[in-house]
């Protein structure tokens, strides 16, 4: 019989997306709220504006305590190997008046793509995990929506033969297979970095809140922009393991924070084969 992580991660691999139900409790979204409304984004918070703020553990360093949640990680290390860095870390709130639609897409750079390293079997280089700190149980509430099991597709959204970002077209295409996910404050939900998903704009009551953590491989160059210095100042020690301070003598590439925002490392665990692919693709476009 299979335990529940193994349950958690047959889901995922299937569908492409994974829902943890109250990972958050009360105390804890009361909390990070809190903290949120008392940081410099408080003031924006308050009104309800529609806000995007990236390197959020820096500040708020009480946050980087959701690094290592004990509801979170073990199926993140189930899916990213045992040593995963945060690649980026997000504050998104979305206003319940003049809220816009994100088209289509799936994540990671464009030249190439995540998803091109293996069309047949598009491997996971970003785990990337929604915590929603308000209730997001009605459709066209900013919901998260996406197409289950596109994630082992072989094309993307963004390719030219789906017609360049064409969201109109993508809708009219898989409108029947598109689900727009319910979700309950508290709740956690996981995605497949080469998952179809786009956002509903808000038209709900009240503006939406969540944070967005994304996970990569530590072999990988994350999207936070920090010098270890930093690290060491101001996130907690339990969860300093999460960022790296790796720097390659030969690969810095300005040009791959626009492949893969990677540094290859030699630290690259139980990923070889997708290590191979990166090298072969710089190879190629590098000569």
């Amino acid at each position: 019989m299979l335990n529940e992580l193994s349950k958690q991660e047959n889901l995922f691999h299937q569908q492409g997306f994974l829902i943890i139900p109250n990972a958050l409790n009360c105390d804890e979204i009361n909390e990070i709220n809190n903290l949120v409304l008392h940081s410099e984004l408080g003031k924006q918070a308050s009104q309800g504006c529609y806000i995007r703020y990236s390197n959020l553990v820096f500040l708020i360093p009480k946050l980087s305590y959701l690094l290592g949640h004990h509801k979170t990680l073990p199926i993140v290390k189930k899916l990213m190997g045992s040593d995963p860095i945060l690649q980026s870390s997000e504050f998104i709130q979305r206003p319940n008046t003049g809220d816009d639609n994100v088209m289509w897409h799936d994540d990671g750079p464009d030249c190439p793509s995540y998803r091109s390293l293996d069309i047949s079997n598009p491997p996971l280089m970003q785990l990337k995990l929604g915590f929603y700190l308000t209730d997001f149980n009605n459709k066209c509430e900013g919901n998260l929506t996406v197409i289950p099991e596109s994630h082992k597709w072989s094309h993307s959204p963004k390719l030219p033969s789906m017609g360049k970002y064409n969201s109109d077209e993508i809708n009219k295409t898989h409108t029947n297979d598109s689900v727009e996910v319910l979700l309950k404050a508290g709740d956690v939900l996981l995605f497949h970095n080469a998952l179809w998903h786009k956002v509903v704009a808000n038209k709900g009551q009240e503006p939406k809140r969540m944070i967005y953590l994304a996970f990569c491989h530590r072999w990988m160059k994350p999207y936070l922009f920090y010098d270890y210095s930093m690290v060491k100042r101001k996130i907690p020690s339990p969860y300093q393991h999460f960022f790296t301070n790796y720097k390659h003598p030969n690969l810095d590439y300005e040009y791959t924070d626009k492949i893969f925002r990677s540094k290859l490392t030699p630290d690259f665990g139980n990923s070889r084969h997708i290590y191979k692919k990166i090298l072969k693709k710089f190879q190629t476009i590098f000569g």
